[in-house]
């Protein structure tokens, strides 16, 4: 004979159980800026850290990502106080250093690269700083170049600096500059999504810089950290991180110079 007060408390408990696994995730805040492709688009649907924090959130449903979209201003004051936990993407080479014992890093997710951009067909070997002295160079308000800075700060650079990527490509495909600055990984999706075509412009085969993009965490979520990190390892090794830079990377299509070492 059935018994329909076993099926109800079978329900009732499937229910409290369910109920409880949702409520106890642990919510990250994250803080993003306004669009760093091919990573993440501005409104933080699709991209290849939007793709690998889904699949993070799958494998570990413990945590809970919410994602706060800000100026990058605001994103590190955010981390400054603590309303943040952690910051989507960064380097560790630009946080001032008294300001890196206040937080823990993952282990680098990806690394990437700046060069110099150039007009294709009006391109100059750079394979050293000391090749842009006396040159007129773009550059992003706010943003930091690494060694390029204090030369930028001098003169020896002649640095022309604008709020947004998009007038750098203007600046420079009407001659008003010589060369800009630019990541391999982000201003080419840039480029077409604001309508410049990759073959009018040349990127130096020599970096200005390499660095390492991780996610930088607040020390009292440094069990988030170890989470994260063992899935960042999984990631690398059964190929997910490479397969996802493969499937948003622009890098094929673009044009290099011939400066050779």
């Amino acid at each position: 004979m059935k018994k329909p007060w076993r099926n109800k408390l079978f329900h009732a408990l499937l229910l409290m159980i369910l109920s409880v696994g949702a409520v106890s995730a642990e919510e990250i805040v994250m803080v993003f800026g306004g669009g760093y492709p091919p990573f993440y688009t501005p409104d933080l649907n699709t991209g290849m850290y939007i793709d690998f924090l889904k699949r993070f959130e799958e494998r570990h449903p413990a945590f809970s990502i919410q994602k706060v979209q800000l100026p990058r201003v605001r994103m590190d004051a955010w981390m400054k106080t603590g309303k943040a936990h952690a910051f989507s993407l960064n380097s560790i080479m630009f946080i001032p250093e008294p300001l890196r014992d206040n937080f823990c890093f993952s282990d680098p997710i990806w690394e990437t690269t700046d060069h110099v951009i150039m007009r294709k067909g009006d391109t100059f070997c750079f394979q050293n700083p000391e090749d842009l002295f006396g040159r007129q160079v773009g550059v992003i308000l706010g943003n930091g170049y690494g060694q390029y800075d204090p030369l930028m700060a001098s003169g020896k650079i002649t640095a022309f600096r604008v709020a947004s990527t998009p007038q750098l490509y203007q600046m420079l495909l009407t001659r008003r500059i010589d060369a800009c600055f630019g990541n391999i990984h982000a201003d080419p999706p840039t480029m077409e999504a604001n309508h410049f075509a990759l073959d009018r412009f040349v990127f130096s085969r020599h970096p200005l810089l390499s660095f390492e993009l991780v996610c930088q965490i607040q020390n009292t979520h440094a069990h988030f950290q170890k989470t994260l990190n063992r899935f960042i390892q999984t990631s690398r090794a059964t190929g997910y991180l490479k397969a996802l830079e493969d499937r948003y990377s622009h890098t094929r299509y673009l044009t290099f110079d011939n400066c050779m070492e």
